[in-house]
């Protein structure tokens, strides 16, 4: 027979124990929970179209705001930039017809948002205001915005309401007006927003007949030279690789491996600091893009062994060579 007084003791010492376990147990699954979560693999998809990949809350956003019709393809990976609305440094990716920004400082679903592409296309084409088309004479039912005090009409109008209103097109910032294409060469009635540049073609059926001009495409060709070493013929941009001799920043931006005659520069430029940039924005053997303008005359600037370049905008080069964005990934 049992002792009842040991039995009463065994279970003094079990249950404690088996109490401490479940509480143990308790604590620990959290963790484990989100340790599991923090491990799930990254959603990716990649387009063959132009061999880019979409990861995450940029391919989040693309497969909910109209994917390829209204974004477009991917004509980059993922880089850092420097927003040239607030100066501030983002995380984005191109898109033929958009710039997708990650703002990890807003809750989602403004955690991703769309660069003012219409609103820099507008002041870089029209620096002086565009001529706008005349209103029709028998106007239809539109809406206009106190906040730019422009109106959308007709099949603009539907399509602005169709496709993401506000948060996806932005204000209108011109009426309609007549453009000729960078692209093609012909002209079309179009209307700028503040994310967008509306499109007419009357000879496409519904819904073609609204189309977006590629913001995405233009700008990445403008900022971002194919190739590691290149400039402008004017020299009003500059890419190639940054080298510190001394305190001096200096520019190669043509490769001393290819055989060419130095220019009047001896293609190199001396970056000098200024407001938009500073030494602290850059790293010795970086790739970078720069805008501005050489200094009068072509002896050296002061203390360094090359000309002196004043720099409007720096960028590093997401077209690197090596890089996972550069042209030979494309």
């Amino acid at each position: 027979m049992t002792n009842p007084i040991r039995l009463f003791s065994r279970l003094t010492v079990f249950i404690p124990l088996l109490v401490l376990v479940l509480t143990f147990q308790t604590s620990v699954q959290p963790t484990v929970s989100a340790r599991a979560q923090q491990l799930q693999p990254t959603e990716c998809q990649t387009f063959p179209e132009t061999g880019k990949t979409v990861c995450d809350k940029f391919l989040s956003y693309w497969q909910s705001h109209g994917g390829v019709a209204q974004q477009g393809f991917p004509i980059s990976g993922e880089f850092q930039e420097r927003s040239a609305i607030d100066g501030k440094e983002y995380t984005v990716q191109y898109f033929e017809r958009a710039v997708f920004e990650l703002h990890p400082e807003n809750a989602a679903p403004n955690d991703v948002l769309l660069s003012l592409l219409g609103t820099l296309a507008y002041k870089e084409r029209y620096p002086n205001g565009a001529t706008e088309l005349p209103p029709p004479a028998n106007p239809l039912a539109g809406m206009t915005f106190p906040e730019t005090g422009k109106e959308i009409r007709g099949v603009f109008l539907t399509y602005w309401q169709e496709h993401g209103g506000l948060q996806q097109q932005g204000y209108p910032i011109t009426n309609p007006l007549l453009e000729k294409s960078e692209l093609d060469g012909k002209e079309y009635t179009v209307q700028y927003f503040e994310r967008a540049v509306f499109e007419m073609h009357p000879e496409n059926q519904p819904p073609y007949d609204v189309l977006l001009s590629q913001l995405g495409t233009l700008r990445y060709k403008q900022l971002y030279p194919p190739a590691g070493y290149s400039h402008a013929d004017d020299y009003s941009w500059l890419a190639g690789q940054l080298k510190q001799q001394g305190s001096c920043w200096v520019l190669t931006y043509v490769s001393p491996l290819v055989m060419v005659l130095p220019d009047k520069y001896n293609n190199q430029m001396a970056l000098l600091p200024g407001a938009s940039w500073n030494t602290g924005d850059v790293k010795d053997g970086e790739w970078v893009v720069v805008h501005g303008q050489p200094e009068a005359g072509t002896a050296p600037a002061a203390g360094c062994p090359a000309h002196g370049y004043t720099v409007t905008a720096l960028q590093a080069n997401p077209n690197a060579p090596g890089s996972s964005s550069s042209a030979g990934a494309r």
